[in-house]
């Protein structure tokens, strides 16, 4: 009985990763080529481009609310979690498809507009899907222990399907476009294979959550004979208000979450979204990127391999705050005597150790929030709360594109030489007056400064660039 027991549970694990594994390589061909896409072949500006992507970046934050209440409020027939993954899941990957169709030749009138709804609802879709995926975690594993082994197999085969995409991407996109006689094609295709192994593995996982998520007595897709299962009928009216839902997320214990959340989720992002520049701009070696990338793949599955060794042996709160130890350690450092680049990429390596441990013991942590509210509220708000896992991640994803998005409509907003991108910046500055090193601009004798030249953002910064001014003046001209 304990090996079946055990040979259950890795397949429970495997097929639960398998999910997110799969589900990196949508996330990462989007993240990657989405932009490109549809700026080279289909011919968005970058004002278009932006917009869109701020819009994606809203339904991604309040998307998820209304996903909860609808996940929270509505019953299908096929179960809690499994209904809206049979549903949504299908729809999400038509409509991710089509976000790499070329719709370059349609009149401009028509092609933004379309493309803008493909993307937004590509968005709503795929994260209600998600949200389904997250809550089915609850059910398929009551124990807290046996939460935190799934999550850790979520973790590393996420790590794989990064390495994967990392090695396969290119060349299948190259093959497929040889093969249709059409470069634009290639994207199509890949995402084509990509959709259908997602959707695969999502219905795989709902087969086998079939016991623990089971149907209300109708036609289960799930059952091979296409009959539902046996289960207790459930009312279609659970009792939970809308103020019991958002009660469920003001609560210390849930706050406190989205705040550990935050700490690791926001730094990554930025993280990630700045690494091109810092590689390409600032010490000018993009084959260095190349094997920062690579290393950072495999110490994050080093992070979510220990990441559960360290929940067993601290519990899940030690094992959370030895992560957070760790990649504030390691970030920090890299800020203040990572200025050789080889120090820097070994520094930013261990960091992200520490960030898959907590990414790693973050979703179980979270599921052991939404059971301890449900007991306190005395209402079973798992499927409202579920949906909640994302908000974060859409946060920390629209902060951190930020940058790259004003770095190509304000040039140099991302630079090397930036002064500061912080709470001062160079964007209050609409141009920018050229000038040599030696401070001069064109005419010489003249030393563009400050706010107005487009070299500080506030008194602070401008200040400090008047100084470095006044300093290379005297030098100019002392005899």
């Amino acid at each position: 009985m304990e090996k079946k027991k055990k040979a259950l549970y890795t397949k429970k694990s495997i097929s639960y990763g398998l999910v997110n594994g799969i589900s990196s390589l949508k996330t990462n061909m989007t993240g990657t080529y989405l932009s490109f896409f549809l700026t080279t072949f289909v011919g968005l500006t970058n004002v278009q481009l932006g917009t869109m992507n701020t819009v994606k970046g809203l339904i991604g934050l309040w998307g998820s609310f209304v996903i909860g209440v609808i996940m929270q409020k509505v019953r299908l027939p096929w179960g809690r979690y499994r209904s809206w993954i049979y549903i949504m899941m299908p729809l999400a990957g038509i409509f991710q498809i089509l976000t790499f169709v070329n719709w370059g030749n349609l009149p401009e009138g028509i092609k933004f507009p379309l493309v803008f709804v493909i993307c937004v609802l590509d968005t709503f879709l795929y994260n209600f899907a998600f949200a389904a995926y997250t809550g089915l975690m609850i059910p398929l594993a009551p124990d807290p222990t046996e939460r935190t082994g799934l999550a850790g197999a979520r973790s590393q085969i996420n790590s794989i399907g990064k390495v994967f995409f990392g090695f396969v991407a290119v060349a299948a996109i190259a093959f497929i476009g040889k093969l249709f006689n059409n470069e634009a094609a290639g994207y199509t295709g890949f995402m084509v294979l990509i959709v259908i192994a997602l959707t695969a593995s999502f219905f795989n996982l709902a087969k086998i959550a079939k016991s623990v998520d089971p149907s209300t007595g109708k036609s289960d897709p799930a059952a091979k004979d296409g009959t539902a299962v046996e289960t207790v009928k459930e009312s279609k009216k659970d009792g939970v208000s809308f103020w019991t839902m958002i009660k469920s997320v003001c609560n210390k214990q849930t706050i406190a979450w989205l705040i550990v959340s935050f700490s690791h989720g926001i730094p990554y992002a930025l993280v990630m979204s700045l690494v091109a520049y810092y590689y390409g701009f600032v010490i000018g070696d993009k084959t260095m990127m190349a094997t920062y990338m690579a290393l950072s793949t495999l110490m994050q599955f080093v992070g979510s391999f220990i990441g559960p060794i360290i929940a067993k042996r601290l519990g899940i709160k030690g094992g959370m705050y030895s992560g957070l130890i760790i990649y504030a350690a390691a970030l920090g450092s890299a800020y203040f005597i990572g200025k050789n680049p080889l120090i820097f990429t070994i520094l930013l390596c261990v960091a992200m150790i520490g960030r898959n441990v907590c990414y790693t013991i973050e979703l179980p942590l979270y599921t052991n929030v939404i059971d301890y509210t449900a007991i306190v509220n005395g209402k079973d708000v798992r499927p409202f709360m579920s949906s909640l896992y994302t908000v974060t991640i859409g946060i920390a994803k629209t902060i951190a594109g930020a940058l790259p998005l004003l770095e190509r409509k304000i040039r140099g907003y991302a630079a090397p030489d930036a002064l500061l991108t912080a709470v001062e910046s160079r964007s209050s500055s609409p141009v920018r007056i050229h000038r040599d090193e030696t401070y001069q601009c064109n005419i010489r004798g003249l030393y563009p400064c400050g706010e107005g030249a487009g070299y500080a953002g506030g008194i602070l910064s401008a200040a400090a660039d008047g100084m470095r001014c006044a300093e290379q003046m005297i030098k100019e001209i002392r005899p």
